[in-house]
């Protein structure tokens, strides 16, 4: 939602933080906030928002979020353009990039759990990406 982003959508006023409210997820309730970078201020600073409902909102049915499958098609085009067409690209594998590029950066595990919203390490960890060259790496680390 738009208040969820800015304090003041008229205005372009980002907020500190994304916050995410209360959902239902196997029958329990969680939410998070997010810390807003200051690139991504930048842009939403200069986003032509909704000053009110969803902050993407379905181009057929403006009172209707957003739907997957139209995600889905703007993130293949840009993957097309960007030259990646032939990747697998999805929001999921979206996340799981995050999730590695947050690890490999060296950001702890509870950080990234706090991040991404999920409820355990054992499901993050899941996600997470480990590469021939960073086991080779921590290997080479050993001082024996």
């Amino acid at each position: 939602m738009v208040d969820n982003v800015y304090s003041d959508p008229v205005n372009r006023v980002v907020n500190e933080q994304v916050y995410f409210p209360k959902k239902i997820r196997k029958g329990k309730k969680w939410a998070i906030s997010v810390p807003i970078t200051k690139k991504l201020k930048w842009y939403l600073e200069r986003y032509d928002c909704p000053t009110s409902g969803y902050l993407f909102p379905s181009f057929r049915n403006p009172g209707k979020p957003i739907s997957y499958e139209a995600v889905y098609k703007y993130m293949k085009d840009a993957a097309s353009k960007a030259g990646l067409g032939h990747q697998k690209v999805s929001t999921h594998s979206g996340r799981r990039s995050l999730v590695t590029h947050l690890h490999k950066a060296g950001s702890s595990l509870e950080t990234i759990r706090q991040i991404t919203g999920h409820r355990s390490l054992q499901n993050l960890q899941a996600y997470i990406e480990v590469g021939k060259d960073q086991v080779a790496a921590a290997i080479d680390n050993v001082a024996l």
